[in-house]
């Protein structure tokens, strides 16, 4: 009940085809998780009907501020670029909270659709072709039941660690980038405390943290009252100390250092850092599906979509993106598979989700690759934001000269920038119908 999987249950159901979305975790629309930068997903959305929604619990993040750790500013990149907003249809990049924009999506579905507490436990298939699911499912007594569900297709929309991609692959081997993440959502902002409506605060706020630092720091403004901060750190360095709880990822004292180092962030930062409890911090993992590339995503009637298919790093900003555009994309096909005679139920479904591979993979499989590159010191140079920090002076130098040239780019050809920049916004779009409805998918891909 993420937002890929969200979106293609709303997507599917405002073209009649009902659907039921199970969940494991019975706290998936509580107010836990970080924020989203969204771009293409926002387009994706916009078209299924929640523009005034979408605007109403979203932040337009209209540049990139690169600071160095005392706060000067070493680089301004402005995300509002000539022409951009008329050829995309609005910002390239809003902020907004994952809770908020998942309630927002299961707000739209009748309260019978999403189910909590449901664990997925192993697929099979009925004589008559559908597909089964089994579930162990919590109890109000926090016993466990087991319940069977059978339907015409089974999308497993289960992020990274998808329950749905092991039983079709096997257990996955994930992109190891030596790196985690502290998290901070501070939520319920006054605008007393940071005024969120002050367009100098709507941005992204990167941090050159300094040679030999091993740290990366990010800020933005997600939903209007809330701000994300990520605190990037490498997992194997030397932390000082041989007890477990000074030396140990899960450390209590560990922990606590590295709240002290996010306190000391500049600007605003460190101010929420510093009025957090330490309960608000949450630790995340930076990995990637790099080793995943090229392989299946449906089997049968069983398919994936999301991070469960092809999960980037989260710092590469576009997990959320891709699995939005996924759920949209697959139900436009899925949704002409279903309406068809139940003699071509079998090929009509493997028809739809070989093209929404075939509409989807270049994207899906770029930003993982993209991602990746992100996770190197010389990409970190320039847009600081991962634990990849300089080792020398003059590479801190360097910086700040890699630094000065992207924001000349930026301020002498901000028309070639944003040629670059919409392209790049575009390669995640699509349409959530087909062009012609009355086509037969399944002739339209037999050349896949």
């Amino acid at each position: 009940a993420g937002p890929g999987g969200l979106t293609l249950a709303n997507a599917l159901r405002r073209k009649g085809i009902s659907c039921k979305v199970y969940e494991r975790n019975v706290r998936t629309l509580s107010a836990v998780g970080g924020g989203f930068a969204l771009a293409s997903g926002r387009d994706w959305l916009e078209q299924l009907g929640f523009g005034d929604a979408l605007a109403r619990i979203t932040t337009p993040l209209r540049f990139m501020r690169i600071l160095d750790i005392e706060g000067n500013q070493l680089g301004r990149l402005s995300l509002e670029l000539p022409g951009s907003e008329e050829r995309i249809g609005g910002h390239l990049a809003v902020g907004v909270t994952r809770s908020v924009l998942v309630n927002m999506l299961a707000d739209k579905l009748e309260d019978d659709v999403l189910k909590l507490g449901w664990e997925l436990k192993d697929i099979a298939s009925n004589a008559d072709g559908s597909v089964r699911a089994k579930f162990s499912v919590k109890q109000a007594d926090g016993t466990f039941k087991a319940e069977e569900v059978s339907g015409s297709v089974i999308v497993g929309c289960d992020g990274i660690h998808s329950r749905v991609r092991q039983l079709m692959h096997g257990p996955r081997v994930l992109g190891d980038t030596r790196q985690s993440c502290w998290l901070l959502l501070k939520r319920d902002i006054k605008t007393s405390e940071f005024d969120y409506t002050d367009q100098e605060n709507q941005c992204i706020n990167l941090v050159a943290t300094g040679k030999k630092s091993n740290i990366g720091f990010v800020g933005y403004t997600t939903t209007p009252g809330n701000y994300e901060f990520a605190h990037a750190f490498k997992v194997d360095v030397a932390r000082g100390g041989e007890r477990w709880e000074s030396g140990a990822y899960k450390g209590e004292d560990f922990k606590r250092r590295a709240i002290e180092k996010m306190k000391a962030a500049p600007r605003e930062l460190g101010e929420f850092a510093d009025r957090a409890n330490p309960d608000d911090f949450i630790q995340v993992s930076i990995m990637d599906a790099l080793s995943s590339i090229g392989a299946s995503w449906h089997i049968g009637r069983v398919g994936i979509l999301g991070d469960a298919a092809h999960a980037p790093i989260p710092t590469a900003g576009q997990g959320c993106n891709s699995a939005v555009g996924d759920g949209a994309c697959l139900a436009k096909y899925l949704a002409w598979a279903l309406q068809q005679p139940d003699g071509r139920h079998e090929e009509a479904i493997s028809a739809a989700f070989k093209l929404f591979h075939h509409e989807r993979v270049d994207f899906c499989e770029k930003i993982i690759t993209q991602g990746r590159l992100l996770t190197n010191k010389w990409s970190n140079m320039v847009l600081p934001q991962t634990a990849d920090s300089v080792d020398s002076a003059l590479e801190e130098w360097l910086q700040r000269l890699a630094i000065k040239a992207l924001q000349g780019m930026f301020d002498y050809l901000p028309g070639v920038v944003a040629n670059g920049a919409v392209q790049e916004f575009k390669e995640g779009c699509g349409k959530v119908d087909l062009d012609n409805e009355q086509v037969d998918l399944i002739e339209l891909s037999r050349d896949l």
